[in-house]
């Protein structure tokens, strides 16, 4: 399985001690298996209020290369303040997401993370359906506290972002709890 390694450093830029196994992490993603298609790996962090972390990883894409009906996932697992596993997360403290939470065929990468006041999560992904040359779209997915789909939000817990825009680079939460995107258009 892929493995991400975490470090946290105290503010003086010392390793911090109270991390982990001394300031170091080691998170397995046991449900992705080794992609023939990409060796590269990629995560996004993001802190919660309550000094819980946030790890999404998913597969270097070759968005051009992905074969048509192949299952994609993306892994994300949330940790205690102290780096452990957050078990009230998802199954184990991990929540896996296939094909971007789209339709199948669908493959995705994360371009952030976004914690909301209320708990819950706007995971902001780029999206692109494998059977489309040059049709990479935003879209968000909407999770609950314990990692769980809001259905209830956008259509069945997805927002797609097209027309104007196309490729995510950056999100924001704002105070009244709008989203502000920027990115490329289509």
């Amino acid at each position: 399985p892929w493995r991400i390694g975490l470090r946290r450093v105290s503010v003086d830029g010392q390793p911090d001690g109270a991390f982990a196994q001394n300031s170091d992490a080691v998170l397995a993603c046991p449900a992705l298996p080794q992609d023939p298609i990409s060796s590269l790996q990629y995560a996004s962090t993001a802190r919660l209020a309550d000094g819980r972390i946030l790890v999404a990883r998913w597969d270097g894409l070759d968005w051009n290369r992905v074969a048509a009906g192949q299952v994609r996932r993306t892994c994300l697992t949330r940790l205690l303040p102290d780096g452990r596993l957050d078990a009230s997360f998802g199954q184990g403290g991990r929540v896996y997401i296939e094909d971007g939470g789209g339709e199948a065929g669908q493959v995705a990468s994360v371009a952030e993370i976004l914690p909301r006041s209320d708990g819950g999560i706007a995971l902001v992904m780029n999206r692109k359906a494998s059977t489309q040359p040059n049709s990479v779209f935003g879209s968000i997915l909407w999770l609950a506290a314990d990692g769980t789909v809001e259905v209830s939000r956008g259509d069945r817990g997805l927002t797609k972002l097209g027309p104007h825009l196309g490729v995510v680079d950056a999100a924001a939460v704002q105070a009244d709890g709008r989203i502000v995107l920027a990115g490329a258009p289509p």
